[in-house]
C-alpha cells in the first residue's frame, strides 16, 4: 500500500477478513506524519462501533455480527493494545488521549458483556486498568 485516506488507511488496518501485523507495525511507527494519536483513536473507536445493517433479516445481522463486526472489533483492541505496547510514549505525552481511550474503556464495558469480552480476547480490558495505574505513577 503506497497510500489512501486516513479513514481507509484505519479501516485497512482493521480489516475484518485478515490481520497483518506487518501493515500494523509500518503504520503505528509512521502514522503521526499524516495525523495526530488523538485522531487515530477517535477512528479507531469509530470502527469498533461500525454501525449494523439496517431492514436486514436476523440471520443476516447474526452472520454480519459474527463475520465483519467481532473480527473488526477485535482487529481494533489488537491496535490499541500494540499501540500502547510498542508506542507508550504517545499516552505519556497526552493525558486527554488518556481520558479518551479509558472512557473508551469504561463505557463499552459498562453497556455490553459481549464487547467486554471481545477486548479481554486480546488482553486489552485487564491491560487498561494496569496502563492507567502505570500513566498515574509516571505522571505524578
Amino acid at each position: 500500500m503506497k497510500a489512501g485516506t486516513l479513514n481507509k488507511l484505519v479501516e485497512r488496518l482493521t480489516f475484518h477478513k485478515h490481520p497483518d501485523s506487518d501493515y500494523l507495525n509500518a503504520f503505528l511507527m509512521t502514522y503521526r506524519s499524516f495525523c495526530t494519536p488523538k485522531q487515530l483513536l477517535d477512528l479507531l473507536i469509530l470502527r469498533f462501533d461500525t454501525p449494523l445493517p439496517i431492514n436486514c433479516l436476523q440471520e443476516d445481522l447474526q452472520r454480519f455480527k459474527e463475520q465483519r463486526l467481532t473480527p473488526i472489533r477485535l482487529r481494533v483492541a489488537n491496535v490499541l493494545k500494540n499501540w500502547i505496547d510498542k508506542f507508550f510514549q504517545d499516552f505519556m505525552e497526552d493525558r486527554s488521549l488518556v481520558a479518551s481511550f479509558l472512557q473508551f474503556i469504561k463505557l463499552k464495558t459498562d453497556v455490553d458483556s459481549v464487547i467486554e469480552k471481545t477486548l479481554d480476547q486480546v488482553g486489552l480490558f485487564s491491560f487498561s486498568f494496569n496502563f492507567f495505574s502505570l500513566f498515574l505513577f509516571f505522571t505524578r
